[in-house]
């Protein structure tokens, strides 16, 4: 399993939401992409109102399943699909000296099996 230390992460954002509810900056290298953005818990991420879709599919998949067993999955650390994707949001891509979206930020999920590299802050692109 590689990327521990970011599979550790999102288990910690995903449990203790008061602790890092402004999110955690990283900057990602991704299949040649860079993309950064800030880490937020996935369920601030599906309450995103450009991310309702997702959530509809999200829940509806979820319908199936008894309160037991969502409680369980929530809650069971080894679970994968809690360590395997990054919720970001305020991100963006950086392709070349451009950045996308152009005049704002979108949110995105990140397999972390696909992460080449990563840097723990933000490149404050926005800024410029």
């Amino acid at each position: 399993m590689k990327h521990v230390v970011l599979r550790m992460l999102v288990l910690m954002i995903n449990s203790d939401l008061e602790k890092v509810k402004d999110g955690i900056a990283v900057t990602l290298a991704v299949n040649g992409l860079i993309i950064s953005g800030r880490i937020i818990p996935r369920d601030d991420f599906y309450n995103i109102e450009q991310n309702l879709v997702l959530k509809t599919f999200r829940e509806s998949g979820r319908k199936s399943l008894t309160t037991e067993q969502i409680s369980k999955e929530e809650d069971d650390l080894t679970y994968l699909k809690n360590i395997d994707t990054l919720h970001l949001t305020d991100a963006i891509y950086v392709i070349g000296t451009q950045k996308v979206p152009t005049t704002t930020t979108t949110s995105i999920i990140v397999d972390i099996d696909s992460i080449d590299a990563y840097n723990m802050g933000s490149m404050n692109y926005l800024e410029r």
